[in-house]
């Protein structure tokens, strides 16, 4: 599970869009940020590239102090530090 995949969250029965996951958790995107246990959630679609960027982006441009946008920031900056090698 990766940025911009739709998964199922089977204890809620809802689909959600990924902002960001790691081993154990999945963190959703919407209001309010929510994170659920990563076995908790089935892949349903895996995002393109280009919709995986596009998220990127638009989570790094939130306003506030939020974890998405910590995350797509740190994300897109340690992509450009392994392009400029």
């Amino acid at each position: 599970m990766d940025t911009g995949d739709t998964i199922l969250h089977g204890p809620t029965g809802e689909t959600w869009i990924v902002a960001f996951a790691n081993d154990r958790e999945v963190c959703c995107v919407g209001w309010p940020c929510s994170l659920a246990k990563r076995s908790d959630c089935t892949l349903v679609r895996a995002a393109p590239a280009s919709e995986r960027d596009k998220l990127l982006r638009d989570m790094a441009n939130m306003n506030g102090a939020d974890i998405r946008r910590s995350y797509a920031k740190d994300r897109l900056a340690r992509r450009l530090a392994e392009r400029s090698k």
